[in-house]
């Protein structure tokens, strides 16, 4: 849609005109007066835009208007980026690198220019000057139409939707009105055929989305249908409704058929599926196929479910940039999962959010709350989430996406390539290439393609994808084996995403021209490689680096000048590895990495380190929320305490997991000043023989405790509070206020867990007043629980290989018993009860001998905890 490419135009141009152009250039280009009527012509533009794009869907003029358009603004905003670009390249030739910049600055501006970088930069004037020419003919054109103006003061604001929705029920059947009364038709009983007697089966036929489950729920609910299908008894007739059936298998349905027949005679069976073959299989001799919708349908269906619950001036008000994102998805095959993140890191890369307040975290903020509220208008389905009810991965539906690509068709394409390859339209800024053909591509179709904006390819016969065309490429995805990143990298300076996946086999060359790319926002590599250039610390707008398992093994201290660096991961374990014996960085590479959201440092506790730790400057790094700390087993106890003291995080940390820590305390003097920690994991911290007072941390949800042989005692100090004045005139405490799940697995020196002394049931004092799920494993001398958990909402108690408590814990009979019986859900097992029975232990399936250990060890193997229960057992 033309006002969403015309709106982000809008934007790029204010920030130029925001800057000065120097007076020893404007004299001979007049590039400020340029700049002037450009804008003067797009907001003449942008003020009839909605009603032209309503009325391209019946006039060809105004669509082809549009089109026009759009090609001429895709070129302005290919000339300003190369403007942009110049401007880095020359502060950081000077030495003076705009960090994170987006700002377009005036090229015209300094005064010691070399004769190259003045003929490139009046070769941009000019093509300004030659783009608004065009510019003004488009804007002299419309007036022909008598577009009607509509003013749109939201034109860059993203806003949260303020109301929320679940499956949406669309009642309307949208193009397929005369279908109702074709299906009711053949629901009819009395008919003078035979077949109007007989059992009947009514396959419902069309492409996903296209009404036939709501055809299928409207005539199922008509008032006349329902007077003449009573019951669902043997001997009555019988109205059945299968939706989306996929199944072929005949032998299946011959069975369904067998039971479905034991209704009276004039049953009727409505089947609703995407497959002709299920159609033929069950007869289609009665099948409806419902035909595609017309445009217009299509629009109505659209605004029915994505945008319900807004107003009519709302629905029309659609915010452009959500559209503009809603259409980048049209680039997608079908069932495509979306990677949200990765998503918005491509929208990013389209420039489709732009900085207001120089935060180095806006555009992803602003790409989420886009994804938010497509994702609420049901432009997303089929949402998976994580621990914490974050959406990670989503797809969309049928309809949608085959509206988007309608919407798009002369700007967007998606190529799969089986035998010649397919030529691409002039126009096509977006493109797709899928190629399962078994000859090598040419890509001969890519030549002359220099308007691109977005390439993406899969090929599996090892090639490489020609750049010298792609001069205007913004994002670039190869995937395929033996594929290789295109020579002439460094030339693609509009680049701001790149995605390369070889193979975890392959090893690829990054050309030290990647260091170019002053643009580049994302930069992933799911295949191994042999070196990162150093040149890479030139790319300071990168913000998202991806590297592969097994890379690089030289230290990579090029990655510690990337200040603009978010996120750093490997691509198995998603954050990045300091690895002891590959060295890719060192903990002081940390320093000037402040806007990092995980870290992951592994290999610590060398001498070395206790510097270390305290030029990585943790406690500086405000937006890191994920932090994982592992500790090497062969260094000292008392370097693994001085470390973890100095590797104070601040504040605003959410995740926190330490492993093979050696010390013989745990209690660093930052861990209750972290107020925002909601998840905390200590692993095989074997030493510690005290927690610290976590009951003190106010959003803590998750705590995970393994491995810690060396605690002895849970109480006071672990709450937070030793001694607590009960009476009625005592201040209410809270302590572990949002807990919800606290596991404790294999601490097996753990024998005494108590509470505070003075607690009181319906006290004052409340612990853990939010608890769901407690787990205890491998404790084995664990005696008894603590008295507060009666006051618990405990949901869920699993007890495993824990002896004592097992008894303690006995229904009616036990001590323990009183503290847990209002839990719902109890399972207390022992080593063997994970096995089978103390009788199945004892014989085989034949009844015969007892098992050997390895046998009885290979059934362990394949519990979730069989490596502690393995050993214990053998």
């Amino acid at each position: 849609m033309a006002d969403a490419v015309i709106s982000v135009l809008l934007q790029q141009l204010t920030s130029v005109t925001q800057e000065h152009v120097g007076e020893n250039l404007k004299l001979v280009t007049r590039v400020d007066k340029e700049l002037e009527s450009l804008g003067a012509n797009l907001v003449a533009i942008k003020a009839v835009l909605t009603d032209a794009e309503m009325r391209q869907l019946k006039e060809e003029a105004v669509k082809l208007w549009l089109e026009d358009l759009k090609d001429v603004s895709y070129d302005m905003d290919s000339v300003l980026d190369k403007w942009n670009t110049a401007i880095l390249k020359s502060k950081f030739d000077q030495g003076e690198p705009k960090v994170g910049s987006s700002i377009l600055f005036s090229c015209f501006h300094c005064t010691k220019l070399s004769p190259s970088v003045i003929t490139h930069r009046l070769k941009i004037a000019k093509e300004i000057q030659s783009l608004n020419r065009k510019l003004e003919m488009i804007t002299l054109r419309k007036n022909r139409f008598g577009f009607r103006e509509t003013s749109d003061d939201s034109l860059f604001s993203l806003k949260r939707p303020n109301y929320t929705t679940s499956f949406l029920d669309v009642p309307i059947i949208y193009g397929q009105h005369d279908y109702k009364e074709l299906l009711i038709n053949q629901l009819r009983l009395g008919g003078t055929d035979q077949d109007d007697k007989e059992l009947k089966f009514i396959p419902i036929v069309g492409m996903g989305g296209i009404g036939k489950t709501t055809l299928a729920r409207n005539a199922y609910n008509d008032a006349e249908v329902k007077s003449l299908f009573k019951g669902i008894y043997r001997g009555q007739e019988v109205l059945l409704v299968l939706d989306d059936v996929w199944t072929t298998d005949y032998s299946k349905w011959l069975s369904l058929e067998h039971v479905l027949k034991l209704g009276a005679i004039g049953s009727r069976v409505v089947v609703t599926t995407r497959n002709e073959e299920v159609a033929k299989m069950i007869g289609d001799t009665n099948k409806i196929s419902l035909s595609k919708l017309s445009e217009e349908d299509c629009w109505l269906l659209l605004k029915e479910v994505a945008l319900s619950n807004k107003t009519e001036q709302e629905k029309q008000n659609f915010d452009v940039i959500e559209r503009r994102c809603f259409l980048y998805c049209a680039i997608f095959p079908k069932d495509n999962v979306f990677d949200r993140d990765d998503l918005i890191q491509q929208w990013m890369a389209q420039g489709y959010f732009k900085s207001r307040n120089n935060g180095q975290h806006e555009f992803e903020q602003s790409g989420l709350v886009c994804f938010q509220n497509l994702a609420t208008r049901s432009f997303f389905q089929e949402f998976k989430y994580d621990n914490y009810n974050f959406t990670l991965e989503c797809k969309m539906h049928d309809i949608v996406h085959d509206f988007a690509k309608y919407l798009t068709k002369n700007e967007y394409s998606i190529q799969i390539i089986s035998d010649v390859e397919k030529r691409v339209e002039l126009n096509i800024r977006h493109l797709n290439l899928i190629h399962v053909s078994l000859a090598i591509p040419t890509f001969s179709n890519l030549k002359k393609k220099k308007n691109l904006h977005t390439l993406m390819v899969r090929c599996d016969l090892g090639c490489m994808v020609p750049g010298e065309h792609l001069r205007c490429l913004k994002t670039l995805i190869l995937k395929g084996e033996l594929m290789k990143l295109p020579t002439n990298i460094g030339d693609l300076i509009h680049l701001r995403y790149i995605s390369i996946d070889s193979g975890i086999e392959i090893m690829i060359n990054v050309p030290p021209t990647i260091g170019n790319l002053l643009n580049l926002q994302t930069l992933k590599f799911f295949s191994r490689i042999k070196e990162l250039p150093e040149e890479v610390g030139k790319l300071t707008n990168l913000r998202h680096l991806l590297l592969s398992e097994g890379g690089t093994e030289t230290r990579q201290s090029s990655i510690g000048k990337l200040t603009s660096l978010q996120t750093l991961e490997n691509r198995d374990q998603r954050f990045w590895a300091f690895k002891k014996n590959r060295m890719t960085m060192e903990v002081r590479d940390f320093r000037n990495l402040n806007n990092l959201r995980k870290i992951w440092l592994e290999g610590l506790g060398r001498e070395e380190h206790k510097e270390e730790a305290k030029e990585a400057q943790l406690h500086n790094k405000t937006s890191l929320v994920h932090l994982h700390l592992i500790f090497d087993f062969n260094s000292e106890m008392e370097t693994h305490e001085i470390v973890l003291e100095t590797l104070r995080p601040h504040e605003n940390l959410q995740y926190l997991r330490i492993e093979g820590y050696l010390g013989g305390s745990f209690s660093p003097s930052w861990m209750v000043s972290l107020i925002n920690m909601r998840s905390l994991c200590l692993y095989e911290c074997v030493n510690y023989n005290k927690m610290p007072p976590l009951g003190k941390l106010p959003c803590l949800e998750s705590l995970y405790i393994q491995w810690s042989r060396g605690l002895k005692k849970m109480g006071a100090e672990f709450l937070g509070v030793e001694i607590y004045d009960n009476t009625s005139s005592a201040t209410e405490l809270l302590l572990f206020p949002k807990l919800k799940q606290l596991q404790i697995k294999n601490a097996d020196s753990l024998k005494e867990w108590v509470g505070v002394v003075g607690w009181k049931m319906n006290g004052p004092l409340k612990i853990m007043p939010f608890l769901e799920t407690l787990q205890l494993t491998g404790c084995l001398v664990l005696e008894s629980l603590p008295d507060f958990l009666e006051s618990t909402p405990l949901k869920n108690l699993e007890i495993r290989r824990c002896d004592i408590l097992e008894n303690t814990c006995k229904r009616e009979t036990g001590d323990d018993w009183p503290k847990i019986c209002h839990v719902p859900n109890i399972i207390i097992e022992k080593a063997y009860d994970l096995l089978g029975s103390a009788d199945e232990l004892a014989t085989n399936e034949d009844g015969g001998q007892s098992r050997t250990a390895a046998e009885q060890g290979e059934r362990l193997l394949d519990r979730p905890d069989a490596a502690a229960l393995y050993w214990d057992f053998v």
